[in-house]
């Protein structure tokens, strides 16, 4: 085992719990690294306990929970480093003790940092318990590093992901207007969806162009023309609104950080809780598709819990038109000193997009830090004054007239400790009950706290940095009505936390079910809901005009979606919602979500068409088998599924619509192969063909059979009698006809069979019903069936009155269906 094996866990455990100030610093003691070792191996031995299990049997299902991806390193890691881990837990060591075995955790900040009470009663320090576990393994000690991103390669790996997140614009940018068409990395979970990830004029948000009436321009889903008017449907559903975009300028808050519980909890662990991991890493552990400005989702994962309520979906709601029209710029860190960085990632075009609402709103960061002298680390009231000026001046640079901005103050944090701190941690619900007070503490001797001033036992702390925080939303408040816009309106708004405590004390609940389980710092799922219920309500009562009014063509955007079985309306849903289309590939039988979602079976003739099918295409979509016209040459199918014919000793010569063949041997016929449906027992079909005969007499007309040379369950469903009369036939426990007349030589007939349980075959001569078996049933020969025109082609096949041998003449518009046909499709099909 290498070094590398060791960076691999040590890098895929730094992405697990990325830092919430938003960098890739390492505190002290450890930081990062030292904080996930401790956790990770407090929850390997709670498995053992939850499960009685050993140690072994614990790592071993810890690494079977992760996908496949993470698994084989974890599994590498545990091999290596499982000798120690093992030992340790066998000596009764904590976590604590363990990981400074492992140099993952130090003391070189000169105090221990503990998360479980020390189990054995000794003066030895931390770290000199773990060097005398470590020096246990002489094998392993040399090999051992404490700072994973400084191995070579895992060095250049750490700097590519620290990069992307310091990025903050989608990984996947072909055309660079910072709208995405993959859902993680900064891609569409941040920002609308790109339609056309190849112009940078094709975006979210922009005004359409000629009315979208060839490309949907500013990707709302909405393109195309009204064929009964000759007007785009844009113009004619979107003109006469007021579009409004939204977008967030913000911290983890506004980003929605939110490690999921069932991560540290070991009774909830399990594969389901972990099946999306790949997609939460990188997405920085942050949920802005479910958060309460840019919520455009609803998801069933068991890691997290609670409705999607946002701005963005009321908006929606309001108007269709702005479908994908949000932008969540929105940082783990983010403070009033480096937004303004930030908010340049923003997309906007003051002259050719829609107006936005920009929600601003850094609640923390200003005041939160992990620094040991956290007041010298938090934004004076000068700063927070100047920055807010700052970006609303730029703001000014880039959002269209008609725009609005909603500046916001810091979070009343002092309610967090008050709420929590005596309650017993996740980590804790299994063995030491680890409250919330000892995990604050030990995040500030790591100096990994998101917030040493709020999260403190000392009341005096939490007092100053609360009046910190109030000093600098007055900042803010000033700055937002101090500033003169040319551009945009502007107000301002107390963060709305405690109001939000009430609503939701109000509705039954308590305070701290608004908080999140792991971090116990942000609001979770249940709290955007409610900030953004209080919000919207603010806006509806005090900004009503700048909210767009309701469109009254959103029925006619949603319009109605069908589902078809086997041609025929199985279901539908009157408000479907436009199409939600995009650029980029097509997906048959998976759909990602964040992790792969497979079908099992077997899927054939995928057509996409760029246009609404009808009723009566779609029925001809599913049962149309196969039409062959000969205009295009022999073997070639003008139906949907192009099942190429074989021809022996045809030609081609003039038909009854355009070109047909002539069968003039004793050896021609024309095969084609690939029918199910014929091959499944009372399925109905019906069958159309013209013909012209040159000879009296028998002769096999079309031939079903289960093997390709006509044999096997074999049978001719049209045919002629030794007197020449046509014949209509299919099999039951016998075969059974429809007796027809005879057909006079050297004249194109229109001739047709159809086949229901109900009606049984029917036979029809140029449009007209000639006689019917009745009801019976059709005993198929349970294969993909050959079908032969103009010979069986084999002997001994099950036929009654009619002869089989060959066809002479010209045969046409050979159609298959795999439905009965009705009088008036028969009709139409005899009437050319």
């Amino acid at each position: 085992m290498s070094n590398m094996s060791l960076g691999w866990i040590c890098l895929l455990l730094a992405i697990f719990f990325p830092v919430v100030n938003g960098s890739m610093a390492r505190g002290v003691n450890g930081g990062n690294d030292c904080l996930i070792c401790t956790l990770v191996l407090g929850v390997v031995e709670n498995l053992s306990i939850v499960y009685n299990e050993s140690i072994v049997e614990s790592l071993e299902r810890t690494c079977n929970y992760l996908p496949p991806q993470f698994k084989i390193y974890c599994k590498e890691a545990v091999e290596f480093l499982g000798p120690i881990i093992i030992d340790g837990f066998e000596k009764k060591e904590t976590p604590d003790v363990i990981c400074h075995g492992l140099k993952i955790c130090t003391d070189a900040a000169g105090h221990e940092c503990r998360l479980f009470p020390p189990r054995i009663s000794s003066r030895i320090s931390l770290a000199q318990s773990g060097s005398n576990l470590r020096d246990r393994h002489p094998e392993i000690r040399s090999l051992l590093t404490s700072t994973a991103c400084t191995i070579p390669g895992i060095k250049e790996i750490c700097r590519i992901l620290e990069n992307v997140f310091k990025s903050h614009v989608p990984l996947v940018d072909f055309d660079g207007d910072h709208f995405g068409i993959e859902s993680s990395l900064r891609g569409s979970s941040w920002r609308g969806k790109d339609c056309n990830d190849l112009s940078r004029r094709v975006r979210p948000g922009a005004r359409s162009v000629n009315g979208d009436a060839i490309v949907d321009e500013n990707c709302n889903g909405i393109f195309g023309m009204d064929s009964t008017t000759g007007r785009p449907w844009e113009e004619e559903f979107c003109n006469d609104t007021q579009r409004l975009g939204i977008a967030v300028l913000g911290d983890s808050i506004s980003a929605h950080f939110h490690i999921p519980e069932q991560w540290i909890d070991a009774r909830q662990i399990s594969v389901a809780a972990f099946e999306h991991l790949l997609f939460i890493i990188e997405n920085e552990l942050d949920w802005p598709q479910l958060s309460g400005v840019t919520g455009h989702m609803n998801i069933t994962w068991p890691n997290i819990e609670g409705p999607t309520r946002s701005l963005y979906s009321r908006l929606f709601a309001l108007d269709h038109c702005n479908h994908r029209d949000y932008q969540n710029i929105a940082v783990n860190g983010a403070n009033s000193n480096n937004i303004l960085n930030i908010s340049k990632t923003l997309t906007r075009d003051q002259q050719n997009d829609v107006p936005l609402l920009v929600i601003y709103s850094l609640v923390g960061n200003d005041v939160c830090n992990g620094h040991e002298d956290t007041f010298a680390h938090m934004t004076t009231v000068e700063e927070m004054l100047n920055n807010t000026l700052k970006n609303l001046a730029y703001l000014d640079t880039v959002l269209p007239k008609g725009s609005h901005v909603l500046t916001t103050g810091l979070a009343n944090g002092s309610l967090l400790y008050q709420l929590l701190h005596d309650r017993i941690h996740p980590i804790g619900h299994v063995g030491p009950p680890i409250t919330y007070e000892h995990l604050y503490s030990y995040l500030m001797c790591l100096q990994k706290s998101p917030c040493n001033g709020w999260l403190s036992s000392n009341d005096t702390v939490r007092q100053m940095t609360t009046q910190r925080a109030v000093d600098l939303s007055d900042a803010v408040r000033n700055a937002t009505y101090s500033y003169s816009p040319r551009n945009f309106d502007v107000a301002y708004l107390d963060f709305p936390f405690d109001a939000a405590i009430k609503e939701w004390e109000a509705q039954g609940g308590e305070a701290w079910q608004l908080i999140e389980a792991v971090d116990g710092f942000h609001i979770n799922q249940f709290g955007h809901g409610v900030t953004s219920d209080i919000l919207w309500q603010w806006l509806q009562a005090n900004k009503p005009h700048w909210l767009p009014p309701l469109n009254p063509h959103n029925a006619d955007i949603e319009r109605t979606q069908i589902i078809y079985l086997n041609g025929v309306q199985d279901t539908n849903r009157s408000s479907a919602g436009p199409y939600l289309g995009g650029s980029g590939a097509i997906n048959i039988g998976n759909y990602f979500n964040g992790s792969n979602n497979t079908y099992d079976g077997y899927i054939d003739q995928v057509t996409l068409y760029m246009n609404a099918r009808s009723a009566s295409d779609i029925l001809s979509d599913a049962t149309f088998s196969t039409w062959h016209s000969f205009d295009c040459g022999i073997s070639f199918d003008s139906g949907p599924y192009r099942i190429s014919g074989t021809a022996n000793n045809v030609t081609l010569a003039s038909g009854r619509v355009g070109q047909g063949l002539s069968f003039n041997s004793s050896s021609s016929y024309y095969k084609l192969y690939g029918f199910a449906t014929i091959g499944a027992a009372n399925y109905p079909y019906s069958i159309s063909l013209w013909i012209q005969r040159t000879s009296t007499g028998g002769g096999s007309l079309v031939h079903i059979s289960a093997q390709s040379g006509g044999g096997g369950w074999c049978t001719d469903f049209m045919g002629f009698s030794s007197s020449g009369q046509l014949i209509g036939s299919s099999y039951s426990t016998a075969v059974t006809d429809v007796i027809g007349p005879v057909l006079s030589v050297n004249v194109w007939t229109h001739v047709a069979t159809t086949f229901s349980t109900t009606n049984g075959v029917r036979l029809y001569v140029n449009g007209s019903l000639i006689g019917s078996t009745g009801a019976m049933i059709y005993s198929a020969s349970g294969a993909i069936n050959t079908v032969t025109l103009g010979s069986s082609r084999a002997a001994s096949c099950g036929t009654n009155s009619i002869v089989a041998g060959t066809f002479y003449g010209y045969l046409d518009e050979f159609r298959l269906y795999s439905r009965e046909l009705s009088a008036a499709d028969v009709t139409a099909l005899a009437n050319p």
